[in-house]
């Protein structure tokens, strides 16, 4: 039922755009985003950055690029463990068909990034940002294009993972403040149509 409050998690954030972008394509209406550190837009990077990130993957999808294949499957599988290793799990010797997985979703997930082109949406954003991809969002962020509507930007933490710290307080109270400020600006809009 809308109106809807979507949020976007890094990356998710190219997700939770193109989402709105649809839901409002259908005519419903969407509160402001709530995006959780997101990167640039994958259209807006260099090329050369997009070749470094993206070509590997796409050649990985191909069987006669096996090598490619292993490699690329090596170095997600690194992050991945990084990842969990940093929040203390660890997958046990008979769990290593979940790691697999969890490559194959993550390969499969950057690749619709590489492939995916954003197209302008209505609506503003609520965006909290590590000091690190701060530049993302500096004068002119990039993300201005495909939402429009106006970037509200919260600093919390200096790395990425400082933003996804669960015992951060700051990063807790922009939490709330933003959920409660996407919720205010779809609430007025809906105590009118009640009373109709």
């Amino acid at each position: 039922q809308p109106p809807y409050v979507l949020g976007g998690i890094c990356s998710g954030g190219v997700v939770a755009q193109e989402m709105l972008r649809q839901l409002q394509g259908a005519g419903d209406r969407v509160a402001p985003l709530v995006l959780f550190d997101p990167p640039d837009p994958p259209a807006d990077e260099s090329f050369l950055w997009r070749l470094r990130y993206y070509y590997p993957m796409l050649l990985a999808q191909y069987p006669q690029a096996f090598p490619w294949r292993q490699i690329v499957k090596h170095r997600v599988k690194r992050q991945i463990c990084d990842m969990v290793n940093r929040d203390r799990f660890v997958f046990e010797s008979h769990q290593d068909h979940l790691l697999d997985a969890a490559v194959e979703v993550a390969m499969q997930f950057k690749i619709s990034l590489a492939t995916h082109r954003p197209g302008p949406a209505s609506g503003s954003a609520l965006v909290i940002t590590s000091r690190d991809r701060r530049s993302c969002w500096g004068p002119s962020p990039k993300w201005s294009r495909y939402i429009p509507g106006g970037i509200d930007v919260f600093e919390a933490g200096q790395t990425h993972a400082d933003v996804f710290e669960p015992r951060q307080d700051q990063v807790a109270t922009y939490i709330r403040l933003c959920i409660d400020k996407a919720i205010e600006a779809v609430a007025p809009l809906t105590a009118a149509e009640i009373s109709q």
